[in-house]
């Protein structure tokens, strides 16, 4: 009889354990395919907004070689070089401490005291040079454009966005775990998550660096200053491959032989990123950060 009811017992154990792994699986295959179709239905419209280190499912993100300084994403307006959304997107960024440093950490965005950060990604459309012959057309309208044989298409939009970690006490930071939601509020709305485990190198000071991404027919150099203060340096290429879309804001340039700007040197506020717009002449050359040189100055240090 015992033998009887521990049997019974084992085999309703199973079935429910079998009930409650379908059960699982289900909602997990039923979440997964919510977001495929809501996705496909965003695409059709031409919505699209991403990031590399975000996404529909929370992305793990883990640093373990943290300087303790600003942490730095991106949101973007495509999912690829491809396709571009063509409107406005308004979104909302909010960052949180998980884990047991909630109570006594806070985490704020883009330099403000605030967790909170709303933004715009703006679409927009321009001219596209697919010749290689040298021709500048950004500033084409869409009918000079067409009418020269060149594409009149959707551009990317990036909204570089970042996030500081400060202890309550003023003391050092050195692990932490942050969630960073970022969700687009019109004209469709589409969540992205991701959470950033980061653990602190005390050997790592802050440092000057450079980031560049290919887009079409520009480069995009991104010059980073993870240092708490305001740096002067001397940013160099070679002016045969490269031309500079130039920020007559900036005093200090030198230019090469045949006149074009070779060499700028500004200042870059601390914890900040600045975004620079260079045009390749020849598209078989490849392109990369190790395509420039940046220094410290002293030419703006006044």
């Amino acid at each position: 009889m015992r033998f009887k009811v521990k049997k019974k017992y084992i085999l309703f154990s199973l079935i429910f354990l079998s009930i409650l792994g379908l059960f699982t699986f289900g909602f997990t295959y039923a979440k997964y395919v919510s977001n495929s179709l809501w996705n496909y239905y965003l695409g059709s419209k031409g919505f699209y907004f991403s990031s590399s280190s975000l996404g529909s499912e929370t992305v793990l993100n883990v640093n373990n070689l943290w300087d303790g300084k600003s942490v730095l994403f991106s949101l973007s307006n495509s999912e690829n070089d491809l396709v571009a959304t063509d409107y406005n997107i308004t979104y909302q960024v909010t960052c949180s401490i998980i884990g047991d440093d909630a109570s006594n950490t806070n985490c704020f965005l883009n330099g403000t005291d605030s967790s909170t950060y709303n933004g715009v990604l703006s679409g927009y459309e321009t001219c596209v040079n697919y010749q290689n012959d040298g021709v500048d057309v950004s500033n084409y309208i869409q009918s000079e454009c067409e009418v020269n044989g060149y594409t009149w298409k959707k551009e990317k939009a990036i909204a570089d966005i970042y996030f500081d970690v400060l202890k309550n006490d003023g003391t050092e930071v050195t692990d932490v775990t942050v969630e960073i939601t970022a969700k687009s509020m019109n004209p469709y709305e589409k969540t992205l998550k991701g959470t950033y485990e980061l653990h602190r190198d005390p050997t790592l000071e802050g440092e000057i660096s450079l980031e560049y991404e290919y887009e079409d027919f520009a480069g995009r150099l991104l010059v980073i200053n993870s240092f708490q203060e305001e740096k002067c340096v001397t940013l160099s290429w070679n002016a045969t491959d490269l031309r500079i879309d130039f920020d007559k804001n900036i005093e200090n340039f030198s230019e090469d032989e045949s006149g074009y700007i070779q060499e700028i040197t500004f200042k870059i506020d601390g914890k900040t990123s600045l975004p620079l717009t260079f045009y390749q002449t020849d598209f078989s050359q490849k392109i990369d950060s190790s395509s420039f040189q940046i220094v410290e100055s002293a030419v703006c240090q006044n």
